[in-house]
């Protein structure tokens, strides 16, 4: 189940929330996979890089709530042409900011100016980047580790009921 899943994996969480950055949590993640799901190692070692290399969804999503969060704010027209601009955009930004804290700055300035949103609102969503980034950066690991689970499990790399055996074996633990 999600929840199985989300509780499995919130060492991973915790790691990544509390040093923004998923790159801190991903031997976390991959101890959890490897060791305690018992998940074949090439499907990690194959997958976990190319996720972090490829594309971040949380970094996307991100920039296409501040982009909304900015149109209302300065009362934009949010127009169909705007929204296919404001999505294609945040798939490119999403693809290349950098990964590190703050890195996202920089593509929120890029989406406003192309949407034609006033500069004053970048301040206001910089500020609430803070915030968020500790909350994105630690839900990023955890779809990176439902993700991998997922694909370990339909390329028969991980057995079907191993998520169930560790959560019974932390209970018979307590």
């Amino acid at each position: 189940s999600p929840v199985s899943l989300f509780r499995c994996y919130a060492p991973a969480f915790v790691i990544s929330f509390s040093a923004l950055s998923t790159t801190a949590g991903g031997p976390k993640l991959y101890e959890i996979a490897e060791d305690k799901l018992g998940m074949d190692k090439r499907v990690f070692e194959f997958w976990y890089p190319l996720s972090t290399a490829i594309l971040s969804t949380s970094t996307g999503s991100a920039l296409v709530c501040a982009a909304f969060f900015a149109a209302c704010y300065n009362g934009a027209a949010i127009t169909p042409s705007w929204l296919i601009i404001c999505l294609l955009l945040a798939f490119q930004l999403s693809v290349t900011s950098p990964r590190m804290p703050g890195g996202i700055l920089a593509s929120y300035t890029i989406l406003f100016g192309q949407l034609g949103i006033a500069g004053d609102v970048v301040g206001l969503v910089f500020a609430a980047n803070f915030l968020w980034e500790n909350v994105r950066t630690g839900l990023g690991m955890l779809v990176k580790g439902i993700d991998i689970t997922d694909l370990a499990l339909r390329e028969n790399a991980l057995p079907e009921d191993s998520v169930e055996k560790y959560f019974r074996k932390q209970a018979a633990d307590r």
